[in-house]
């Protein structure tokens, strides 16, 4: 009885059982399987191994060398968007690096060089308290970052131990001191060790395996070195390690501080609370802590989206930033990043699932390559007749026909009809798509300026969410631009002065800016000219600037209430198409220039970028499958495979159900019948009413003849065994003959 009660709650479950599926004794004709192993060349096997599943588009007919082209295109452009990536985080956090290497060099020196040092009955362990934030995923980088410092130019030892690889004390031990010897097998070793076990023992030396290891082994071989550098051990998961391991690692590590200088490095998530509560007053006694800070990771996404998304292709390090994201991905990423993760590992790898399906789907992804390369002629020369159809498909290849079909009837003829002149035509498209991003940068940057101009955090927005507002379109019309046109017209001589100081070296801060914002580097110049010249004719302006300070906080109220969009009463909808008449030559006059001016620039560059044709050539805009990707949602589609089994599994016995239909077929899958009885089942379900019912259903597939009662039981308790695993239903204990219903509503 207590067997059969343990075996009970070992395994609550609607069913038990173990299914045996016979295979078919009548097969289809195999003829299919013939010509699908026909269709597959070693040709194309070799293809997909190589570029890694790309395959060739156009149903098979694309040119191998433009898929493998596609394939050095895609590894070209993600392997130097990692290298930025990389960069821009170890720039972000290069003070914090230094300081954790400074720590570990000097961690022993103040005890070394002071010969009257004070002798206490224990032994304090240099501790470093990296605060990297939430994502343990993300601290992996900079730990391999430390380990590298730490490594390249020191003689230090470094030994990094997860969590996963340390769950007790002793393979914590082994780990660490394997990692101080360097006596971890390496890939070739493994891969030698494979052989052995195979039998191939030609190639292979057996390599000496370490023993049971002991404290006293590190003791010996860091005698032989001399005692030259520190023993420094990286546990980048502070939160997720076993307390009492790292309380004993601690304590053994303290004893032996007399002839191993350790130094210890934890990766703390949350505060230091999490290491009062795992460690106990005595073993925190035996560390000498020092913290240590992180860039947060919001400053490293904005450093990311700046220097891969925003920054033109010229301006770009090394070319690498190309493939720009439309509305509906980058909207998508920086929600996930924002609501969800919180996590730059996450967003990273979101990124290159979007540059692979870039390459992988669209035939057209290298010609922007080619273009950034500067190989026009080549890509002239590559392009098949199919490229032309697609370019000539594109939704702003239309509109620009459309929109120039009157004013330039010969040219758009031409582009119809001519495939020569289409090529020709692709340089001045993407040329004008260059000196869009360009000045779209630099009108950023101009934003940036006013922003700092303001000095109020109320009016402070990063790049990234600057760039989503005007992605969305319609930017300047925007509540928040309209408020700080607003105080911008408020501001004094001398603040103005130095916002067109700022916004003319943002728009000079490399040699493209300065070509494409030409006209604009001119008014700015022009605007300080006359800003000199209305100072030195009116030197009073400066002192009435400041006698309106009191007007300026109210207007700075107004400003505010109007971002927040929360005066909606009719007498405000009435007052706000009121135009200000502004005497000229007055302060007011030459403020409300600079607003124009700059209102005008910014309308002008911040426009939408599906206005350009042939964007979709650069912009990726396939938010959907980046959604369906790193956004699933596994409830709904199981319950649209068991209530859509046409669908799912493509075959013609399935009938399609359609609204207000409520039969059910016998011909549909015994999964896919149990789940739709359940549908009409309440919170407790009877399994006796079920069976019934399912047995009803099933008998239909026999023609006269009653199936056997014993299959039908076998097929329903396997039916609900995969409901049961699904997570639609769940054993009760209040009534043992039913089972409870967990999901309600259909998809």
């Amino acid at each position: 009885m207590t067997i059969h009660q343990a075996n009970t709650a070992l395994f609550e479950s609607v069913s038990e059982g173990t299914f045996l599926v016979l295979p078919k004794t009548t097969r289809a004709s195999s003829t299919p399987s013939v010509k699908r192993s026909k269709q597959k060349s070693p040709k194309n096997d070799s293809l997909l191994r190589e570029c890694e599943g790309f395959q060739r588009l156009y149903g098979g007919q694309e040119p191998e060398a433009l898929c493998r082209q596609r394939f050095r295109c895609y590894k070209q452009r993600w392997r130097a968007i990692e290298e930025t990536i990389n960069r821009v985080l170890v720039k972000h956090n290069s003070q914090a690096i230094d300081n954790i290497v400074d720590f570990v060099n000097n961690a022993y020196a103040s005890i070394q060089c002071s010969a009257q040092s004070l002798v206490l009955p224990f032994r304090e362990v240099p501790t470093g308290l990296i605060f990297a934030g939430i994502n343990i995923p993300d601290q992996e980088l900079l730990f391999s970052h430390v380990t590298a410092k730490l490594t390249q130019n020191t003689c230090h030892s470094v030994a990094i131990l997860p969590s996963r690889e340390c769950l007790t004390l002793k393979t914590t031990v082994k780990s660490m001191i394997e990692q101080f010897l360097d006596m971890r097998p390496t890939v070739a070793e493994d891969q030698m060790e494979n052989n052995n076990q195979n039998g191939n023992l030609s190639s292979y030396q057996p390599r000496i395996k370490a023993p049971n290891y002991d404290m006293q082994i590190l003791a010996d071989w860091h005698r032989e070195r001399n005692s030259r550098g520190h023993l420094v051990a990286i546990i980048p998961d502070f939160e997720c390690f076993d307390p009492i391991v790292i309380q004993d690692l601690i304590n053994i590590c303290s004893e032996y501080q007399g002839t191993l200088p350790f130094v210890f490095i934890f990766g703390v998530a949350t505060s230091i609370e999490a290491l009062h509560q795992s460690l106990p007053r005595a073993v925190l006694s035996l560390l000498r802590m020092e913290k240590f800070k992180l860039q947060h990771s919001n400053d490293c996404i904005n450093a990311i989206v700046e220097e891969l998304l925003l920054k033109p292709e010229i301006e770009s390090h090394e070319g690498c930033v190309g493939l720009k994201l439309a509305l509906e991905p980058y909207e998508l990423l920086i929600n996930s990043y924002q609501l969800h993760t919180l996590s730059v590992g996450g967003f990273v790898r979101a990124l290159k699932y979007a540059v692979m399906d870039y390459y992988y789907s669209n035939p057209l992804s290298i010609l922007w390559d080619m273009y950034a390369a500067d190989r026009n002629d080549q890509m002239q020369d590559i392009l098949e007749p199919e490229h032309i159809i697609d370019i000539r498909l594109l939704k702003s290849f239309k509109r620009y026909i459309e929109a120039h079909a009157k004013t330039h009837p010969d040219h758009v003829a031409r582009l119809l009809l001519n495939d020569t002149v289409v090529k020709a035509w692709l340089s001045e498209c993407f040329q004008r798509i260059v000196r869009y991003q360009i000045r779209y940068h630099a009108a950023l940057c101009c934003v940036l300026e006013l922003q700092k101009a303001l000095n109020s955090p109320s009016f402070s927005r990063s790049k990234r969410v600057l760039h989503m507002m005007a992605l969305q379109g319609g930017f300047v019309e925007t509540e928040y631009m309209s408020a700080i046109m607003l105080l911008l017209r408020k501001r004094s001589i001398l603040e103005t002065r130095q916002y067109l100081e700022g916004c003319l070296a943002a728009l000079q801060q490399t040699n493209s800016s300065s070509d494409a914002c030409r006209l604009e580097c001119a008014a700015i110049q022009k605007l300080m000219e006359d800003l000199n010249e209305f100072v030195d004719s009116d030197p009073d302006s400066s002192e009435s600037d400041e006698a309106d300070s009191y007007t300026l906080k109210h207007e700075r109220k107004r400003a505010l209430s109007l971002a927040s969009g929360s005066r909606t009463t009719n007498v405000s909808k009435r007052l706000k198409p009121i135009v200000e008449h502004v005497k000229e030559g007055t302060t007011q006059a030459f403020l409300k220039r600079v607003s124009d001016f700059l209102k005008e620039f910014l309308s002008d560059a911040t426009k939408c970028y599906k206005n350009l044709p042939l964007h979709e050539v650069v912009y990726y805009s396939n938010a959907a499958r980046l959604k369906k990707a790193f956004h699933p949602q596994p409830r709904a589609v199981i319950q649209t495979a068991l209530g859509q089994t046409r669908h799912y599994l493509k075959c013609d016995c399935c009938p399609t159900t359609t609204k207000g239909d409520d039969t059910i077929s016998h011909t549909l899958q015994d999964s896919s019948i149990a789940y739709r009885l359940y549908l009409e089942c309440g919170r407790m379900i009877n399994l006796y009413d079920w069976f019934v019912a399912f047995g009803a259903i099933v008998e239909k597939e026999t023609e006269g003849s009653s199936l056997d009662r014993t299959d039908i039981q076998a097929r329903f308790i396997k039916s609900i065994a995969e409901l049961q695993f699904l997570g639609f239903i769940k054993p009760t204990t209040r009534k043992t003959d039913h089972a409870v219903r967990l999901t309600w509503g259909t998809v």
